[in-house]
């Protein structure tokens, strides 16, 4: 057992792919707290929409980073 929480995601979309275009999703991520504390930035993550469509099982992963940290690994994001 764990007691890392899984998160819950405040937002769902949608988007077009045009295979022609370059288009970016950038993914951010924030510990949001109950209280009146700043809400803690966990790490992004910037990718190509092709990068998505063309990912094994269209399943992709990649590694959340901060600018500041940025040899520090901040997560997973799978998509």
């Amino acid at each position: 057992m764990t007691n890392v929480k899984d998160p819950v995601f405040s937002t769902s979309f949608t988007i077009d792919y045009f295979f022609e275009k370059s288009q970016w999703l950038k993914f951010e991520f924030f510990d949001i707290d109950d209280g009146d504390e700043e809400d803690d930035f966990i790490g992004s993550l910037e990718v190509k929409v092709s990068q998505l469509m063309m990912s094994e099982n269209l399943k992709f992963k990649g590694i959340l980073k901060r600018k500041d940290h940025p040899n520090d690994d901040r997560g997973i994001l799978i998509v």
